[in-house]
């Protein structure tokens, strides 16, 4: 499929502030940088109003419908390896960089990475919201 450029574009400038609103949120639960307070909330509530909303719409835009069973279980298996994967990467360096800068607003332990298939590192629930519907989908056509 054609990349559609303006799509791309919108999509890099939501995840910007999806990043950058979790970046605040995170000096902000520090409490280090008070002075800046009003700002911080004042942002954030702004941007979470709207960031993952518009986000998600964006998302629709090259939505595919399946034509199977056997297409969307190949579907979830790719969906899969190439969240899955990363996510796994990306939990132990998280949790690696919150031991070595212990000044952290949520700190995970080591032992959080045992139970990762249960709970979440950080802020990607909504990978265990996205294969959970897909498995529901995918039980419902059976």
């Amino acid at each position: 499929m054609k990349r559609i450029a303006w799509l791309d574009l919108a999509k890099g400038i939501t995840i910007f502030f999806v990043v950058l609103v979790h970046v605040l949120e995170g000096i902000y639960k520090t409490g280090q940088y008070r002075q800046f307070n009003f700002f911080a909330e004042a942002t954030m509530g702004i941007l979470f109003t709207f960031v993952m909303p518009v986000f998600f719409a964006l998302s629709g835009f090259v939505y595919k419908p399946v034509s199977g069973c056997k297409e969307l279980l190949a579907g979830l298996k790719k969906k899969i390896i190439s969240l899955g994967v990363p996510y796994i990467i990306f939990s132990v360096i998280y949790v690696m960089l919150q031991q070595l800068g212990t000044d952290v607003h949520h700190l995970n332990s080591w032992q959080d990475l045992a139970h990762i298939g249960v709970l979440p590192i950080g802020y990607l629930w909504y990978l265990y919201v996205l294969f959970l519907f897909l498995f529901w989908l995918v039980c419902c056509l059976y």
